[in-house]
C-alpha cells in the first residue's frame, strides 16, 4: 500500500512538473500602449522610426492547481507576445501628410516591422517586412516600425496608432510631432 501511495505521488509530481514547463505560459497583458520615437527632428533622406511599447504588464501563466502555480512563476515572462492577439492595427496622421494621404488616412502600406520570435534573439532571425504582410498581428506590440518615405513637406506631423485584440480592448497612442527638414 505504502509503494502505490508512493507510485502515485511520484507520477503526480513528474505530471505536475511536465505541465508547468514554461513553453505554455509566457504571455503578459497590458493596459495601454505608448509610442517610442528614435527622434523628432529628422533630415529629409531619414526615416522615422518608433517602437509600440506595452504599458503596466501583467504576467499571465496558464491556471494550474496546486504546486504549478510556483513553477510559473520562475518562467521567462512575456516571450510569447500578449495573451490575446492583435486583431486590428491602423497608423494614421494627424496632418496631411503629402498628396495622396490626408490627415486621418490609413498609412499601414508606407510602414514596414521589424520584430523577434521567441526568448533567444540571437538564435533567431527577426522578421523584417511590410506591416500590411505581418501574419500574426500578436507581433506588432513591442516592434520596432518604420516609416519608408518622408512627407513631401516639413511641417511637423503627429502619428497615431490605434490597436483592438480579439477580446475588443482597444489601444491607442500618438507620437510627439515629427519634423523633417
Amino acid at each position: 500500500m505504502f509503494r502505490k501511495i508512493v507510485a502515485i505521488f511520484s507520477l503526480w509530481l513528474v505530471i505536475t512538473l511536465y505541465e508547468s514547463c514554461c513553453e505554455k505560459l509566457p504571455y503578459y497583458i497590458f493596459d495601454r500602449i505608448e509610442l517610442i520615437t528614435e527622434q523628432t527632428q529628422l533630415q529629409a533622406g531619414d526615416s522615422l522610426v518608433m517602437v509600440v511599447l506595452p504599458i503596466i504588464l501583467d504576467y499571465v501563466a496558464v491556471g494550474r492547481a496546486g504546486i504549478a502555480q510556483s513553477f510559473a512563476l520562475s518562467c521567462e515572462f512575456g516571450y510569447w507576445g500578449p495573451k490575446y492577439a492583435v486583431e486590428e492595427i491602423r497608423i494614421t496622421a494627424l496632418q496631411d501628410f503629402n498628396q495622396n494621404y490626408r490627415a486621418g488616412d490609413l498609412l499601414n502600406d508606407l510602414f514596414l516591422i521589424e520584430h523577434y520570435n521567441g526568448q533567444v534573439y540571437a538564435y533567431q532571425p527577426a522578421w523584417r517586412g511590410p506591416l500590411n504582410q505581418l501574419e500574426d498581428k500578436r507581433n506588432f506590440i513591442s516592434s520596432k516600425v518604420w516609416l519608408k518615405e518622408a512627407p513631401d513637406h516639413s511641417n511637423p506631423i503627429s502619428f497615431h496608432v490605434f490597436v483592438r485584440d480579439v477580446k475588443g480592448h482597444e489601444y491607442e497612442a500618438a507620437t510627439s510631432p515629427i519634423t523633417w527638414n
